[in-house]
């Protein structure tokens, strides 16, 4: 029967909100338009074991679950971290994985106790205006190499699973079967939520099957969530081994490039610097997990790195930060403080009004010391630090020795500088007198103003005016320094 309800006045407010996360050409935008640069941690799950390697210091109880996992977003949103990336695996947030695991089930019937945490977590980053990059697969379930959990996997045949070899979870008509029902389920319950960032289809899938096959697999799985998410986020995938699969990263349904860039004792600026020069594809770019060796040791090297790792990749053009591994480590030392401070540094900026140019201007009256700007005609940013801490190259760069020999050669060069402490000492001799050379930086002519951000502490920045003639002597002189200082250049009317 035909129903017809009296007239009613529906008031609609203005929203809060900036709707999904979008890929603007190299950056990332909201919904709304505003420009969006993820400051971004991995938040992998509760623990990492890996991380013993680093020695005694406080973690947290696996056991507890989601509610670590809201503790470490908490963090995130106090130090003004804008994304968290979290892997749906076996030991936190799976939904399929062997039965005599508590709350699996085998395959095709989830877990949804599992389900239930990253619900959790949704909300949680929702209050707190974080948002979060969900990893669906990664390479551990289905390779026989490095971090291998094929022997308890589900899909093994030796457990009534369809696979005799890992790699064929890519081409196996039933595991791939698998893979859209569960991408479905997936797109249904978290497709819509407005803390999702984007979904990283596979960690390393390099380390499971060559490029052919998981070109194809990419590509179907695409079409799914393409099909179920009603959020139309973006998606993404990553390698271990640069530059990964070039046909997938050119491809449109990819909406941003991302890879590793652990130093390994090969100096963290060069590892930078590299990554940023092989792995343009016309779409953001992302170091999506750096931090020493990726297999830990060298506590006060890494530490540095961790700190360093922002001011680096804003100087090259990367669409968000680094983002630091050893959350655990971090949260234990209170390491996030350091992002705060680049959070602050960079508050207000939108890299898309401009096009940038990546430069190394001498650092004139300081041998030891070495600048990286990003530069404009109207603005420049430049970051002045030792090259002999920051870029640290030990002799010895072999795999099983590559921190110890890094943390020994770190600790000769800084004495008793602690980048986990909270007051900052000394990190190198004081320098006076230097100035920041700008020729040939196509600043324009006239009045500018200078801030300078001591990027160990909490100070407010110090401000000059200067004048930027046409022609003749042009440099920025320096205040006197003991640790590396980051410089804002802002154009004055």
């Amino acid at each position: 029967a035909l129903v017809i309800t009296p007239e009613a006045t529906i008031a609609v407010a203005p929203s809060a909100r900036r709707g999904h996360a979008r890929v603007d050409g190299a950056w990332f935008r909201w919904d709304d338009g505003s420009f969006l640069y993820p400051i971004a941690y991995n938040i992998r799950s509760p623990v990492d074991t890996v991380d013993a390697r680093f020695g005694a210091f406080p973690r947290p109880d696996a056991a507890m679950g989601s509610l670590v996992m809201e503790g470490f977003i908490a963090r995130l949103a106090a130090a003004r971290i804008n994304v968290g990336r979290v892997w749906m695996s076996p030991w936190f947030g799976g939904l399929e994985w062997h039965q005599q695991h508590a709350g699996y089930h085998g395959l095709g019937r989830y877990n949804l106790q599992n389900a239930w945490r990253l619900d959790q977590l949704f909300a949680c980053a929702a209050r707190h205006g974080i948002l979060l990059e969900l990893a669906l697969w990664h390479h551990g379930p289905f390779t026989r190499a490095y971090d291998s959990q094929w022997k308890e996997n589900p899909y093994n045949q030796a457990h009534g699973g369809p696979l005799s070899q890992p790699g064929e979870v890519m081409t196996d008509p039933e595991a791939l079967r698998l893979a859209a029902d569960r991408l479905r389920y997936i797109a249904a319950r978290w497709g819509a939520d407005p803390a999702l960032f984007a979904w990283t289809l596979w960690i390393e899938s390099d380390a499971v099957a060559k490029p052919e096959p998981t070109i194809a697999w990419h590509r179907a799985a695409v079409e799914v969530l393409k099909r179920c998410d009603s959020g139309e986020h973006i998606i993404s995938t990553e390698f271990c081994a640069t530059p990964g699969v070039e046909a997938l990263w050119r491809s449109p349904d990819i909406g941003y490039v991302q890879m590793g860039g652990y130093s390994h004792a090969d100096g963290l600026i060069r590892t930078f610097t590299k990554r940023a020069a092989d792995l343009q594809y016309g779409k953001p770019l992302v170091i999506e997990e750096y931090g020493g060796h990726s297999q830990g040791g060298g506590l006060r090297w890494t530490a540095h790195e961790l700190h360093d790792g922002p001011w680096v990749g804003w100087m090259l053009p990367f669409a968000g930060t680094p983002m630091p591994w050893w959350w655990n480590l971090v949260f234990a030392h209170g390491l996030e403080r350091h992002h705060h401070r680049f959070a602050d540094y960079i508050a207000g900026e939108d890299l898309r009004t401009t096009s940038w140019r990546y430069e190394r201007p001498i650092v004139e009256g300081a041998p030891g010391l070495a600048a990286l700007a990003r530069v404009s005609s109207e603005r420049a940013f430049a970051w002045i630090h030792a090259p002999a801490i920051s870029d640290l190259r030990p002799s010895d760069r072999s795999w099983d020795n590559s921190a110890d020999k890094a943390e020994q050669l770190y600790v000769e060069r800084v004495g008793a500088f602690d980048p986990t402490a909270t007051t900052s000492t000394a990190l190198f001799p004081e320098v006076a007198g230097a100035r920041l050379r700008l020729d040939g930086l196509g600043l324009r002519p006239g009045r500018w103003r200078a801030e300078f951000w001591d990027t160990w502490s909490t100070a407010a920045p110090a401000q000059v005016e200067l004048t930027i003639a046409e022609t003749g002597d042009q440099a920025l002189a320096l205040p006197a320094l003991s640790r590396d200082v980051a410089i804002k250049l802002v154009a004055l009317p």
